[in-house]
């Protein structure tokens, strides 16, 4: 294994897609903390929220909290208790998992270190991946969660400068964020920034434009080695 490459992934929309457990965890956690419901995905009103996929969970439920002039919770609470709801609705509901990934993880994972970066609760990325058998090409020690981190820019110089022997780093991500944290993170190493358009979310174009040096919208043997080539050059 070449330990001197490290690959940061986040989780969804990058690996999955797990929309319906996250929608039931904030409508079950809305309702039992604040005798209101909301979800992820939608507006209050019931209209599609095309934004929520940029969003860290803090800044949807602050959202959430201001369209319905909710006045301002105790967020180390309301999470709480949605890593529970969502910890047990990840046994019940499926996500998605994108077409080859677990076949593009295992061959990464045989050469090089692989971990996570989420804005998502610990238990519910956690028990995502093990359901989906996905858990074993990470080194969850490392990885990262949502209360881990201020930013994931802040995230990725920490990652960094616990081992300063790597001699790159790459960031997959589905968000012009995620590109931007790691081209401005502040490290003496190689950084390299692959954005994932796989959600329908985000185009091209706008990863490009925020720093990816590889956008790939598919998961296949040809972006794999597209990968690799950046690596080496």
């Amino acid at each position: 294994m070449n330990k001197s490459v490290l690959f940061i992934f986040d989780i969804d929309n990058t690996l999955l897609e797990s929309y319906d457990i996250y929608d039931e965890a904030y409508r079950l956690t809305s309702k039992e903390i604040l005798g209101k419901e909301f979800i992820m995905t939608k507006n209050p009103d019931g209209s599609k929220d095309n934004k929520f996929s940029r969003l860290s969970n803090n800044e949807i439920l602050e959202k959430r909290i201001k369209q319905l002039r909710i006045k301002k919770i105790n967020s180390d609470e309301f999470f709480s208790a949605f890593d529970k709801n969502a910890e047990t609705l990840a046994n019940k509901l499926k996500a998605k998992l994108y077409p080859w990934i677990k076949e593009f993880l295992s061959k990464l994972s045989k050469n090089y270190e692989l971990i996570i970066l989420s804005s998502g609760t610990k238990k519910l990325q956690i028990s995502v991946l093990k359901n989906n058998d996905l858990v074993k090409h990470f080194n969850i020690k490392d990885s990262l969660f949502l209360g881990d981190f201020n930013s994931k820019k802040e995230a990725i110089e920490h990652i960094f400068n616990k081992d300063k022997k790597k001699t790159t780093l790459i960031h997959v991500g589905d968000s012009p964020n995620d590109m931007k944290a790691i081209k401005e993170a502040n490290l003496s190493c190689k950084k390299i920034a692959i954005g994932v358009t796989l959600c329908g979310f985000v185009n091209k174009k706008v990863l490009l434009e925020s720093g990816a040096d590889l956008v790939i919208n598919e998961y296949n043997a040809k972006n794999l080695n597209s990968i690799k080539k950046l690596i080496l050059s």
